[in-house]
């Protein structure tokens, strides 16, 4: 009996995933080279503080304060992530050139109602007359 997979993915399909978009922005950014997916989990269960490092700085996570390490203990359960670190989930999720899809509400009314706060950083500027959430 041969283990053939019931489904592999095509060569576009590969090149265009954020696995393979990482790999390479480790490579460039990092120096860490992986031939194959099961390298790169094998790094990201050994070395588990820098893989979790490189996803934040992958994920261009944006911090209000610095965190002060990214694990305080190597043993789970009770680890605690990037102490010290403050963040504004609303600003990552809402940010402009990512999807909201897990908001309530339909995008055409996030974009009305949202899209004055992101053209004036800093200041109250949502618009008095934004369209109300549809029924």
């Amino acid at each position: 009996m041969t283990k053939e997979p019931l489904w592999s993915p095509s060569p576009q399909r590969i090149a265009e995933a954020q696995i393979t978009t990482y790999r390479a922005w480790l490579k460039q950014h990092k120096g860490l080279h992986f031939d194959h997916y099961e390298a790169l989990w094998q790094w990201s269960t050994e070395e588990f503080e820098a893989f979790w490092e490189s996803i934040w700085e992958y994920g261009k996570v944006i911090s209000h304060r610095p965190y002060q390490r990214v694990v305080n203990q190597q043993e789970m359960p009770g680890v605690s992530w990037f102490e010290g670190a403050t963040l504004n989930y609303a600003e990552h999720i809402l940010a402009p050139g990512t999807q909201a899809e897990s908001v309530n509400a339909p995008r055409s009314w996030l974009s009305q109602r949202l899209a004055p706060a992101w053209k004036c950083p800093g200041k109250a500027c949502v618009s008095k007359q934004a369209p109300s959430p549809p029924a």
